[in-house]
């Protein structure tokens, strides 16, 4: 196994320590061998708490940090959300309030209820500087968790609460675990901050790594800030992962010139960056991609067309590709499952995702719930019913079939919204193909916040239209930027998920979310100061 050294030097440091990594500079790879590195010294009863920003990531990492019969011991492996529900709130949220959670799952409240109480609620903690750990705060929290109920946006709050307040929750932790690492810290909110703070207090060591170039979730109260003052704290060591492994090197220079003008760029014999601008609106820009991908793919040995990425600033724009592209692709939308945080719309969320990939295996599924090197009569009776949901062809057999896969896996955790949200998805075409994994004939839809984390080797990366990146609002007549260093991020992260061509594509005009027919000025980002010279700019062929 080859390691640079700045990545031996991270797998190798054995107290707490904050990363900062490029796109493509190994970052997962380096994460895996360190988690790899400190399993086998751990005893069985002890673990590593891995936090990854998707379910997606989180697979990622603990496939690659399993891979060669590494025994995860008692590690976890997830979202942050998953580990407030699943080790802090779950298990000793009745330890501070009056409820007992078996029998029954909380409701997670999503942003669409419009209870009264939970109106109210919503109006206080919306209010600028407001004490998460107020008196009515809590009081508040309170009634809704022996209601069997919690606030989707206070998941975090709850947690740190009660992990505060119970040191039976203390001890559980730092018995438990050993280490925290925690992923796309750059995407962190005040909460998560707190939580890694707290357990690294607790005894744990700790372990952040992020890129505050790539922060995209600002509308979500996620900061690169809190990365930045780790940089500063002196209990942690800073690293850098700068080489970007990923990309042509001419893509690498026009990412880097985007955030700094004064950034040196590296002599090329390519511009692998290429801007065109396409006569026409949207439609006519699905055309030019057509006309052109299979000419481009020859170009640089692309075999595949899920090695294509078409990446979109919403879903106005995906759409219009979804009804215009007569090429094979796969347009991943989101589904109502999204949204739901609760143990059951977790499990169905992970069901469907195993059950239309064919190559995954019943045995990748039972060990996310259950130590598979003792596998109980609920872990084989699971295995049963995975068996028979590929099978399955009667949407009402597999409704039934996934409800009772829950039931074993939580028996007391009953979800009529997540229930409801599954038909939703089972009975829409759309949303079941959505955890459909790509064929490899399939180019690849998806917005520019889904690609995060991903890969092509091609991507054409559309809506870079004045008002859409950056976006624009009008504020007393005059029009202002909103977000401008989160656009400009976004737009980072589009550039930075292609390895051999990226084509910017814009035109003449734009279809608006009205339907509408706009002018199609170019984004800002096209004419940032040394972009033009290292690119090439083409009319469209």
């Amino acid at each position: 196994m080859n390691f640079s050294k700045e990545q031996e030097e991270i797998i190798i440091y054995n107290k707490s320590l904050v990363v900062l990594a490029n796109p493509g500079s190994g970052k997962t790879f380096t994460l895996s061998h360190k988690i790899k590195s400190i399993l086998p010294s751990l005893y069985d009863h002890q673990g590593v708490i891995a936090i990854s920003y998707t379910n997606k990531a989180s697979d990622e990492l603990k496939y690659r940090s399993l891979k060669g019969y590494i025994d995860k011991k008692a590690s976890f492996f997830g979202t942050i959300d998953k580990f407030y529900l699943t080790e802090i709130i779950y298990p000793f949220g009745n330890h501070i309030f009056n409820q007992h959670i078996e029998t029954a799952d909380f409701e997670i409240i999503d942003k669409e209820n419009d209870n009264k109480k939970v109106k109210k609620f919503r109006k206080l903690i919306s209010q600028e500087n407001f004490n998460p750990f107020d008196k009515e705060i809590i009081n508040y929290l309170k009634y809704f968790f022996e209601n069997g109920q919690i606030l989707i946006e206070t998941i975090g709050v709850l947690a740190i609460y009660i992990f505060d307040n119970c040191m039976t929750c203390h001890k559980y932790l730092k018995s438990r675990y050993t280490h925290l690492v925690i992923d796309e810290y750059q995407d962190c909110g005040w909460e998560q901050h707190n939580i890694f703070l707290r357990l690294h207090k607790l005894g744990l060591t700790c372990i952040a790594v992020g890129d505050e170039n790539q922060s995209i979730y600002g509308f979500s109260n996620k900061s690169s800030k809190y990365l930045l003052t780790l940089i500063e704290h002196q209990e942690f060591k800073s690293f850098y992962l700068n080489k970007n492994y990923r990309c042509h090197s001419s893509i690498v220079n026009y990412s880097l010139k985007m955030l700094d003008a004064n950034f040196a760029v590296s002599e090329t014999k390519e511009k692998r960056g290429q801007a065109f601008k396409i006569p026409g609106t949207q439609k006519d820009i699905v055309k030019f991609i057509e006309k052109n991908v299979t000419k481009i793919m020859q170009r640089f040995k692309v075999k595949s067309y899920n090695k294509v990425g078409i990446l979109v600033r919403g879903e106005n724009t995906g759409n219009i590709v979804e009804g215009n592209l007569n090429l094979p692709f796969k347009y991943f939308k989101n589904t109502p499952l999204d949204s739901d945080s609760s143990l059951w719309g977790g499990v169905f969320k992970k069901l469907l995702l195993w059950s239309l990939d064919e190559n995954t295996t019943s045995y990748e599924f039972v060990e996310e719930y259950f130590d598979v090197t003792t596998i109980s009569k609920d872990a084989k009776g699971i295995i049963k019913l995975l068996n028979n949901i590929k099978q399955e062809n009667n949407l009402s057999e597999m409704k039934a079939t996934l409800i009772k896969t829950a039931q074993k896996i939580y028996p007391n955790a009953y979800n009529d919204k997540a229930i409801l949200k599954l038909e939703e998805v089972l009975m829409s075409k759309e949303y079941m193909d959505s955890y459909r994994p790509a064929l490899e004939n399939e180019i690849q839809v998806m917005t520019l916040h889904k690609s995060k984390g991903l890969e092509f080797d091609i991507v054409f990366h559309l809506d870079l239209y004045e008002y859409v990146i950056p976006q624009q609002r009008k504020v007393d007549g005059i029009w202002e930027f909103l977000d401008y260093r989160q656009c400009l991020n976004l737009h980072y992260v589009g550039v930075t998920r292609a390895k051999e061509f990226c084509c910017l594509l814009t035109s003449t005009q734009r279809i608006n979310n009205k339907g509408e027919i706009k002018i199609g000025q170019p984004s800002k980002f096209l004419s940032l100061p040394g972009l033009k010279e290292i690119r090439s700019l083409n009319k469209s062929k």
